[in-house]
């Protein structure tokens, strides 16, 4: 907002308060090792997959999924070639996994750069994807690597999935 309205910020070394009219946000360090987060965001300097697909129909695809595994299903997001060569990538594949049921799996077309195979949570997938408006681009440094999703060529909105399907977990940038 435009409001010149007074914010208050307090800092100690451990901690850090910032309150407002409206709020309070307290921050505070916490002893532990922390993960290594490079290993959960793609670094888009290296980018080895790029795959934009409409939306709508992405959504569409995951919710027939979800039918077939739950909500809370493993989905596998996997580029495939029509010919031999591994080299062009003309659709994927969205494939619900589930250990007692079995598979399911649906061909989308999409623009493709790059072999991506990665399994995700897809309830947490779908709220990465419910803010993008018509097209979804989804970046990722190879297979089994996490990946990035948003509208494409935009750096604001974006959602960042973890690789592991039981451990997924989805953070606004």
């Amino acid at each position: 907002s435009h409001d010149n309205k007074e914010v208050k910020v307090s800092a100690s070394d451990s901690c850090l308060m910032i309150e407002s009219e409206k709020f309070t946000l307290v921050s505070q360090v916490v002893n532990g090792k922390y993960p290594e987060w490079s290993k959960f965001i793609p670094n888009l300097d290296e980018i080895f997959s790029n795959v934009v697909v409409d939306r709508t129909e992405f959504q569409r695809m995951l919710k027939m999924c979800s039918i077939f595994g739950g909500v809370n299903s493993e989905i596998k997001l996997e580029s495939v070639s029509k010919d031999d060569s591994g080299k062009m990538f003309d659709y994927v594949t969205v494939q619900a996994l589930d250990k007692e049921i079995g598979e399911n799996k649906i061909e989308l077309d999409a623009e493709v750069t790059g072999l991506i195979e990665v399994k995700l949570n897809g309830r947490y997938l779908d709220d990465a994807i419910e803010n993008v408006r018509e097209r979804l681009q989804i970046l990722s440094e190879g297979k089994g690597k996490p990946v990035m999703i948003s509208a494409p060529n935009t750096t604001s909105g974006r959602m960042l999935c973890t690789r592991a399907a039981n451990s997924s977990a989805s953070a606004r940038e």
